[in-house]
């Protein structure tokens, strides 16, 4: 590592919980683990199984930036931007790779949802709509569902995940 690799410390938050240190995703026999290493309680890297990684660069305590690395080439970057009451308002994805820009705008509606909308395009104009979804929220912020909006051989269609928890932390 080089002289600006923070040093990995094993803090727990100071709210309440625990750091999320690792995922691990299974799709039939394929797993994907995802390791998160942060500086005290800030995210600063996530490491994949298939070996590409991610860098985050914070402004205050947000992260205004991700560098992501495929075979140790920046293979693209995503900004984050917010609003004055520190909400997210936008995410903006730069692939390295074929210069194509994904733009994803989000909207906090008076009903407590946020909605989301997510185009694609190049680096001057992000047009056209490929992502429409609702994200309703529980009192704490948590997620409590996501209505996709889609339309499939010209019929619009709703798709609805319902997320629950638990109590318990993991190792």
């Amino acid at each position: 590592t080089d002289d600006t690799t923070p040093v990995v410390q094993d803090e727990q938050l100071t709210t309440n919980g625990t750091l999320l240190r690792k995922t691990i995703a299974t799709s039939g026999s394929d797993v994907t683990t995802t390791e998160l290493l942060c500086n005290g309680n800030k995210l600063w890297k996530v490491l994949g199984s298939n070996g590409s990684y991610s860098i985050y660069e914070y402004t205050g305590d947000f992260i205004t930036k991700a560098n992501n690395y495929n075979n140790n080439e920046l293979s693209g970057v995503v900004f984050y931007y917010y609003n004055s009451n520190g909400d997210l308002v936008q995410r903006k994805s730069v692939n390295n790779i074929d210069n194509t820009v994904y733009r994803c705008d989000f909207n906090y509606n008076v009903d407590g949802t946020v909605s989301v909308l997510g185009y694609t395009g190049d680096a001057t104009s992000q047009n056209n709509l490929v992502v429409d979804r609702k994200v309703f929220l529980f009192p704490n912020g948590d997620v409590e569902k996501i209505e996709a909006y889609l339309t499939i051989n010209t019929v619009p269609v709703t798709r609805t995940y319902t997320y629950t928890y638990d109590n318990s932390n993991y190792a």
